[in-house]
């Protein structure tokens, strides 16, 4: 009888702990993969060959801080939400879909051709602008959501850092070209 109940103690315990393991890679906002789970997943497939290539999908939300600023980071803490639900519907289980700042993600697409990489980020461009958002308590529709985007390419065996830092360096020239959008409308909730 002291046995049984130890093995189910134990088992107990073991849930817990793979629980606790699984929320260690999680972004706790969004759900997607943090930067934790993307060293863990370019470790694995540096692994298995060292000269895998993997494309990368940078987003980034356009004008997200003006956002947080005019309606308070509840509000941009949903869309950031709905944002990261969209780009992980787009991915399945053929990538890794990171949050990998406030309003940037990245997605690894492991042996994807650079071509169909851009192919889904643009369907994860287009699928966001098509989100609508109304504030439930005060009825008022809030900012349509853009996003840019970037595509790069490289093998497993890159600095996580250096592949960050090169994804964001595409999308910085990508948003630059886009600094002359004009600003927010003054709706207020």
């Amino acid at each position: 009888k002291q046995l049984l109940q130890y093995r189910q103690q134990s088992e107990h315990l073991q849930l817990e702990l793979a629980d606790i393991r699984k929320n260690i890679y999680l972004d706790p906002l969004t759900g997607l993969y943090n930067r934790k789970a993307m060293s863990k997943h370019l470790e694995v497939w540096f692994k298995e060959d060292p000269n895998k290539e993997i494309a990368a999908i940078v987003i980034n939300i356009n004008q997200f801080n003006q956002i947080t600023n005019k309606f308070g980071s509840l509000i941009s803490d949903v869309l950031l939400t709905k944002v990261a639900d969209k780009i992980a519907s787009y991915v399945d289980d053929s990538g890794l879909p990171v949050r990998s700042a406030g309003d940037e993600f990245l997605i690894l697409l492991p042996d994807i051709d650079r071509n169909v990489a851009q192919e889904i980020a643009d369907k994860i461009r287009q699928g966001v602008e098509k989100l609508r958002f109304i504030s439930s308590k005060s009825g008022i529709r809030l900012p349509q959501l853009t996003v840019s985007t970037g595509v790069n390419k490289f093998k497993a065996s890159e600095n996580v850092n250096t592949i960050v830092s090169n994804t964001r360096k595409i999308i910085s020239k990508i948003q630059t070209k886009m600094s002359s959008q004009p600003p927010l409308a003054n709706d207020s909730i």
